[in-house]
């Protein structure tokens, strides 16, 4: 298996290399299998993302097509950055009402 990931295979600096790399888009797509989209707000915003998919969509069927939702990963980073922040909250407690006890 081949695999072509335009972040890295397209390049980002150079606006000459990027538009070159974008004009070839649709040979890319031409010879691909398969496309694993990876969306997320600003894939929309992005003009050769759009393009990559047309592209992609016109090369090939739509079973073809895999969409992964990749804001799911902040959401759950989020849920469990909050669940470690309630278990030290509550280990924290724990201790400090230990230190309020006195030996008789």
């Amino acid at each position: 298996s081949r695999y072509f990931l335009d972040k890295c295979s397209i390049c980002q600096s150079d606006t000459e290399t990027m538009r070159f790399g974008i004009k070839h888009l649709r040979e890319y797509m031409h010879a691909s299998e398969s496309l694993t989209l990876l969306l997320d707000a600003t894939y929309p915003t992005r003009l050769w993302c759009v393009f990559e998919l047309a592209s992609f969509c016109i090369e090939r069927s739509i079973e073809d097509l895999h969409i992964v939702v990749t804001w799911a990963a902040p959401v759950a980073y989020g849920a469990a950055v909050a669940a470690y922040s309630c278990l030290l909250l509550g280990q924290l407690s724990f201790l400090l009402a230990e230190g309020d006890r006195r030996i008789i």
